[in-house]
């Protein structure tokens, strides 16, 4: 068919429309407008598609560029296109620009400008196109986008697996997987560690296998293929005898998985030598701890019994001599008599507060709730004629109710009173404050060995004849008395077995006194949580 536009029956005014047609077709499908400026009289043009990347319709205002710099030009690249503008017009030189506009419905687009300067009867024309890039510029920034997501999850990769590596490290693990179909084996460094190989040994999944201990080895492959063949993962733990002949007690755990129709075996590999070592060690305490028990049985049985029989048997007879046949004696031997029967009478004593002490010595006995206001109860029952005889007064709070061993803590209570009933003043009448608060944990600043967050605080405070502060530590060590025998009884037992029932509830027993004045005596049991 014969070109249109080359056919010399047609006027050539026909031809330049069908070429001003077709020309701006093309702008449109190419999303590009045309512009000139005579750079010497400063003539503009715009063509129809320019005037349609700017929202507006062709001809809608005249060409001028202070207005599409105010009206259309986005305000932060106007600074910067006003300076290349004013750059080329002193120049004469031609550039390309990249910017973007505001169309009259306010949207933002990115555009291209790239000119070219024609010389025509000595005047100077930048003629250009103006493109709408803005769905290349998306397309750029959203792979810049994807580009940091990338980078930043690349990092977060890299970082979890050195927050991997070194959890492997500190919980004594290593992973591994296989590939079925390759028989590719992927090994974390731990796990080579574990296995006793050095960094940049070799190192297989055969090699593994072999390190297995031999009576091991059958059964875990055995029992872990069942598993696989079930579906369901597999556990066991086995020896595993390293590379320089050490055996370690792991614990595997493995599976058998499918990822885009490959099959694998994944597993973890965790040194628990060091938990079986401590398991061992347990039953070896316990063992320890039972011979002791029955040991401590057999001495409360002998001290019940045995040494009580013949100390009986002095008292008894001491006490028929002194009555029968004193008049017989020399006033000497009187006194003989009386110092053996003071002697057996103190035996008695110790030979009792050792039974209480080995009671108290036993943390595990089982504790149950109980209502301390009771306990204190049936204490003032227990002491009521030395009470009576000190003619003291009580003064209590009221008392929690916790979860204890109950004979241990009436031990507790019935030695503090009659502590403080022993160590009254001789004429004045004893008086016993006890109350109880709940305090916060950090009430207990250097007593502490863990942190709990709030204690029962009971005190018992006396007006007695109180001791110096600097023996507050050593009345509770056993056998350490501050007076002579003669001055007050005991055995310097009493206040050993009250830190021990204390230490048994997990609190703590402090003591504070001032001479004259009297002592108080603080206990602490932790608050049980719900």
């Amino acid at each position: 068919m014969e070109n249109l536009l080359f056919n010399e029956s047609l006027h050539s005014d026909t031809v330049i429309n069908l070429r001003k047609i077709i020309f701006d077709q093309a702008e449109i499908n190419a999303g590009i407008g045309t512009f000139y400026w005579n750079l010497d009289n400063h003539d503009l043009f715009y063509s129809d598609n320019f005037y349609r990347l700017l929202g507006c319709e062709p001809g809608e205002f005249k060409p001028d560029i202070d207005y599409f710099n105010k009206t259309f030009l986005h305000p932060q690249d106007k600074e910067r296109i006003e300076h290349a503008r004013k750059t080329t017009l002193v120049n004469r030189e031609a550039d390309s620009w990249q910017y973007r506009i505001i169309t009259k419905k306010g949207e933002i687009k990115h555009v291209r400008a790239i000119t070219k300067i024609v010389h025509s009867n000595d005047h100077h024309i930048l003629v250009g196109t103006l493109q709408d890039i803005t769905k290349d510029v998306q397309k750029v920034d959203q792979l810049k986008k994807r580009q940091e997501e990338l980078r930043i999850a690349n990092i977060e990769l890299k970082t979890s697996l050195k927050v991997i590596e070194n959890a492997e490290i500190n919980a004594g693990l290593g992973h591994w997987h296989v590939n079925l179909e390759t028989n590719e084996f992927v090994f974390s460094e731990n796990l080579k560690k574990i296995s006793g190989y050095i960094p940049d040994e070799e190192f297989k999944f055969e090699n593994l296998l072999a390190l297995i201990h031999p009576d091991d080895r059958h059964n875990l492959i055995e029992t872990s293929l069942k598993d696989y063949q079930m579906n369901r993962t597999s556990i066991s733990v086995f020896r595993l005898i390293r590379k320089d002949g050490k055996i370690r007690y792991i614990k595997g755990t493995s599976d058998k998985i499918r990822v885009n129709r490959i099959s694998f075996v994944v597993g973890i590999a965790q040194d628990i030598t060091s938990l079986i070592d401590k398991e061992i060690m347990l039953e070896e305490k316990n063992l320890q701890l039972e011979r002791q028990n029955d040991e401590l049985a057999s001495f409360n049985h002998m001290a019940s019994h045995d040494l009580q029989e013949p100390l009986r048997k002095i008292q008894v007879l001491t006490k028929m001599i002194l009555e029968h046949e004193s008049t017989n004696l020399s006033e000497t031997s009187v006194q003989y008599f009386n110092r053996i029967m003071y002697s057996v009478n103190r035996m008695q004593s110790l030979i009792d507060d050792l039974i209480e002490y080995s009671r108290a010595n036993n943390p595990l006995a089982n504790k149950v709730m109980t209502d301390l206001n009771k306990v204190l109860k049936e204490s003032l029952h227990n002491l009521n004629e030395d009470i009576t005889h000190k003619k003291a007064r009580i003064h209590t709070d009221k008392l929690p109710v916790l979860n204890v061993i109950p004979v241990q803590i009436q031990q507790l209570f019935n030695n503090l009173i009659d502590n403080a009933l022993k160590y009254s003043k001789p004429d004045i009448p004893a008086e016993i404050t006890i109350t109880s608060k709940i305090v916060p944990g950090e009430a207990l600043d250097g007593l502490l060995t863990k942190t709990i967050a709030h204690y029962h605080c009971i005190t018992f405070t006396d007006n007695g004849i109180g001791f110096d502060q600097k023996y507050a530590d050593k009345i509770f060590q056993i056998f350490q008395r501050l007076h002579g025998k003669s001055e007050y009884s005991g055995t310097g037992i009493g206040l050993t077995i009250c830190k021990k029932v204390v230490q048994n509830h997990n609190g703590y027993i402090t003591a504070s006194g001032i001479p004259g004045k009297g002592a108080t005596f603080t206990l602490f049991f932790p608050v049980e949580e719900d």
